[in-house]
């Protein structure tokens, strides 16, 4: 489940009398987007995907109105693989540009596309799963149910901050532009702090009893 944009409107219009609906939900959207590229917050299992024999880049599917901001975590068959680069695959000694095999790492490629090195050498159902960090699309209209209700105040406060510090507008209010401004980032450090506690992998503790 999504909130539309407009949903928040309200909550905007409070410190902003006057704002045209337009101009309100690029705010909102803009705040947005900082907010999941600076926190990390939005976070969804991608996949699982499927390996073709000898096919090295795949296209992820996020949720609707999202992007992949991040790669978090890749496991294929319940392995973990590492993260790598362009410039480092071309310099590997493994040689994994030329080799075909079981997948060691993956590159995350432009847009919402990712490589896997070695290139799979067989074709395998639902083998890969992938956790990733995500990012609105350009032409969002909603919010991640999740993002609004634990971060709801947050956007609509870098919302804020970004039209109350416009001059020309009737709306101007400089000191309520910093107020929201010192709200909206410490709530993106205070949600990027949550976010890598929850995106640390956790050691498993056996736990034995006694008489």
């Amino acid at each position: 489940m999504a909130y539309d944009l407009t949903d928040f409107h309200p909550n905007v219009v409070v410190d902003a009398p006057g704002a045209p609906t337009s101009l309100i939900t690029l705010a909102l959207l803009a705040s947005l987007t900082e907010f999941c590229r600076l926190s990390k917050a939005w976070v969804a299992d991608i996949g699982p995907l499927t390996t073709i024999a000898d096919i090295r880049k795949y296209t992820l599917s996020p949720p609707t109105n999202s992007r992949v901001h991040t790669i978090l975590r890749v496991t294929y068959d319940d392995k973990r693989l590492d993260p790598s680069s362009d410039e480092l695959i071309n310099q590997d000694a493994h040689n994994y540009l030329d080799r075909t095999g079981t997948p060691k790492v993956y590159v995350k490629e432009s847009g919402d596309e990712v490589s896997f090195y070695p290139v799979p050498s067989t074709t395998a159902v639902n083998i890969i799963q992938m956790k990733a960090a995500l990012m609105p699309i350009l032409t969002a209209t909603t919010i991640d149910e999740n993002l609004a209700d634990n971060y709801s105040e947050i956007i609509v406060a870098g919302a804020l901050y970004r039209l109350l510090q416009q001059k020309s507008r009737a709306w101007y209010d400089p000191q309520r532009a910093a107020e929201c401004k010192d709200v909206y980032y410490s709530g993106i450090a205070e949600a990027k702090s949550t976010a890598q506690l929850d995106h640390t992998p956790k050691k498993r503790v056996m736990r034995y009893g006694g008489l």
